[in-house]
């Protein structure tokens, strides 16, 4: 078995250190870059592939969820290992595995461990991506192929993927991120824990004083985003 490829980012010495020592235990984990801000992991991230990352939030430098946003799919899972619990909210918003408040105990690290592993070994055994530019999708007995040029965005509800393609909408029972690993990110954009966009859907976006963008499709349909991704939807749209 492959070892789990982690990167851990931390601008405390200290705390990394320990982090480093306590997943170095396990033989299971290669620990392929220990980082001191989020602008050198996205650096490391450049030429190491990873599996998870293990995250501080406060850091010099760029937001980490930000950081983590403009990531190309398919995304590293995340660990976050802070000592700020009211952070953990947002975390959960770009899909985060686990969130450990310092000072982590090593059982605590090692179940968010065995969560990654987990979560990996889940996505290695989803359906693959289909070679065609269709999506199959079960309604009642029969499978109508979507092309998936149509589809204008994708909305999660409750464990459902709300669908919306060609003036049509259509419910398929998978995570957001099997339907992010289905689309070509050139042409779709996560703006949300919960919503994928065609990016030439949209018709308009607004700025909002919260950080977040409120996205007009041509449809009419109006869809928010978080601040996480306000990035990757800065450098996607071209907005200086």
């Amino acid at each position: 078995m492959s070892p789990l490829r982690v990167a851990i980012a931390d601008d405390e010495p200290i705390a990394r250190l320990r982090l480093q020592r306590l997943l170095g235990s396990d033989s299971g984990i290669a620990i392929v870059a220990s980082c001191g801000s989020a602008d050198e992991l996205l650096r490391a991230l450049q030429t190491q592939p990873v599996d998870a990352l293990f995250l501080d939030i406060e850091m010099p430098g760029k937001d980490v969820f930000a950081a983590w946003a403009g990531l190309p799919p398919p995304r590293p899972r995340v660990v976050f290992v802070t000592a700020y619990a009211e952070f953990a909210a947002k975390a959960f918003e770009i899909d985060a595995v686990d969130y450990l408040v310092k000072p982590v105990v090593q059982e605590r690290l090692f179940a968010a461990v065995e969560r990654v592993r987990r979560d990996l070994a889940a996505a290695a055994a989803a359906p693959p991506v289909p070679e065609s530019r269709h999506i199959p999708l079960p309604i009642g007995r029969r499978i109508r192929l979507v092309d998936l040029a149509t589809i204008d965005h994708v909305v999660v509800e409750a464990n459902y993927l709300e669908i919306h393609a060609a003036s049509r909408s259509f419910v398929l029972r998978r995570p957001i991120s099997w339907m992010e690993a289905q689309l070509d990110p050139r042409a779709f954009l996560r703006v949300h824990r919960s919503h994928i966009v065609r990016i030439r859907a949209i018709e308009q976006i607004e700025p909002l004083s919260s950080g977040r963008y409120r996205l007009r499709l041509h449809g009419g349909a109006q869809l928010f985003s978080s601040r996480s991704y306000r990035d990757a939807i800065r450098l996607a749209l071209g907005i200086a």
